[in-house]
């Protein structure tokens, strides 16, 4: 063969190795593309179904103690009622939840005197401080009614029994708060969680003691956005209008930490500038996560005055004072995961 064809056939031969690498390279990228998709997709179902689990728990506690866990609530938000109605409605929780209870009647700062003092932790900085009833937040109201308190730091040696543990209630129908000063006695006298909790996803975010959980489509612990949970008591209080509500209604968590979280509301079915607001679950809970953003609302949320309403499934959202106007949920509100909704609240709606 001559020369310049073994020249020709030599170059047409490098020409297809490149084709053929770059095209291998493109099936990787896309191949590289599919997985993440696949996995992202197997996160979001695995968090779907823990919704359910942890919803099934919240029900479970309805069964035993008469009446759905409370949530806290914001002690600042006008719509869910004054300071001293949170406080109120969290003796009324303790009367249903342990009819035994002594004092037959306690007084709310009577418990949270008696928590102060009895459940010591220690914070991120390693200082030594004591739970409060007052910093009990939506999130945290969840883990705690579930599972009870965290476990409380040894007080003869100074040091946690266990990290991001859960430590229940006492057995003792008629102290269910006590703790014992004997070690041997700690585990065998406390309840046993609701809900299998992971330890290694329970985090304290706003370094109050109080443990929060985060889903396992979110794996960074003390960075990422917890599950949030909402009873009906809580959000139907009062059950306002939009064209009434004025004040930074319903609030939910809402991180100064971690401002990229949003704000996490609870959810409406429909709204009206006249009559009373129509929420999802109006007589049982809510349970929302953040989806794989880590995000249950844009972060200028945090900033707004007049909060919003999100509504399910028409995938919208009002603004208190602005009934007539409707806009699109944000990106960041769109893949929420919920106990009520099968997949993302934007699926629903088609988007």
């Amino acid at each position: 063969m001559p020369t310049h064809h073994r020249r020709a056939r030599h170059g047409f031969t490098l020409v297809e190795l490149l084709v053929t690498i770059g095209i291998i390279g493109m099936l990787m990228s896309l191949l590289v593309v599919g997985v993440r998709q696949a996995m992202l997709r197997a996160r979001v179902a695995s968090t779907v179904v823990e919704i359910s689990k942890l919803a099934s728990s919240v029900q479970a506690f309805k069964e035993r103690y008469g009446a759905y866990p409370l949530c806290m609530g914001d002690k600042t938000a006008s719509a869910t009622g004054s300071i001293s109605g949170r406080q109120q409605r969290f003796v009324t929780s303790v009367r249903k939840a342990f009819p035994r209870y002594v004092p037959a009647n306690p007084a709310y700062s009577t418990i949270n005197t008696f928590i102060q003092s009895n459940y010591k932790y220690k914070n991120k900085t390693q200082q030594l401080m004591s739970l409060s009833l007052d910093t009990l937040d939506p999130s945290e109201s969840l883990v705690f009614w579930l599972g009870g308190f965290p476990t409380p730091v040894d007080t003869a040696s100074g040091l946690p029994r266990s990290s991001r543990k859960l430590f229940g209630f006492h057995t003792d129908p008629t102290a269910p708060f006590r703790v014992d000063t004997s070690s041997s006695s700690v585990v065998a006298q406390r309840t046993t969680s609701l809900f299998d909790f992971d330890d290694g996803r329970l985090q304290d975010s706003d370094n109050d003691g109080w443990l929060e959980y985060v889903p396992s489509l979110l794996n960074s612990v003390d960075s990422s956005a917890p599950y949030v949970y909402f009873d009906a008591q809580t959000y139907t209080q009062g059950s306002p209008s939009i064209g009434q509500a004025t004040s930074a209604n319903y609030l939910g968590y809402s991180s100064t930490v971690y401002p990229d979280w949003g704000v996490a509301v609870p959810w409406a079915g429909t709204v009206s500038s006249t009559a009373p607001i129509s929420w999802i679950n109006p007589n049982t809970f809510q349970i929302i996560s953040s989806g794989a953003d880590g995000s249950y609302s844009s972060s200028n949320e945090l900033s707004q005055s007049s909060p919003r309403v999100p509504v399910y499934p028409a995938a919208q959202e009002y603004r208190y004072g602005s009934a007539t106007t409707a806009t699109a949920l944000d990106s960041y509100e769109q893949d929420n995961l919920t106990n009520f909704a099968d997949g993302t609240v934007s699926d629903a709606a088609g988007s």
